[in-house]
């Protein structure tokens, strides 16, 4: 029994999951939900992951999290896929977070 209970849960987090990243419109939204905003080079495949509250702070919270605009350091691409997941709060669990910065050319 405990092990059905624990397969609704995963079955039902992921679900929700799904529905709040889908109906994501602003970077405020994606910080209620504590996501992290990744943005992925096609051409490289380099990945870059930002907490919404940083992009938010920088480029505003009313800024859509589909619309921001990325470069890639490897490549200097401009073609990026943007995605929001869950930030994962489990301490074994190794992630890096990128600082938003301007670069001036």
């Amino acid at each position: 029994m405990a092990n059905s209970a624990l397969w609704v849960d995963v079955v039902l987090h992921s679900f929700h999951s799904f529905v709040m990243v889908g109906n994501l419109r602003t970077l405020a939204e994606a910080v209620r939900h504590n996501m992290v905003v990744v943005a992925a080079c096609r051409p490289c495949g380099r990945e870059g992951r930002f907490l919404a509250r940083d992009l938010a702070q920088y480029k505003g919270w009313n800024a859509s999290p589909w619309k921001l605009k990325f470069r890639c350091s490897a490549c200097d691409g401009t073609e990026m896929k943007v995605t929001c997941e869950l930030f994962d709060l489990d301490p074994r669990s190794v992630q890096v977070i990128w600082k938003p910065i301007e670069i001036k050319r």
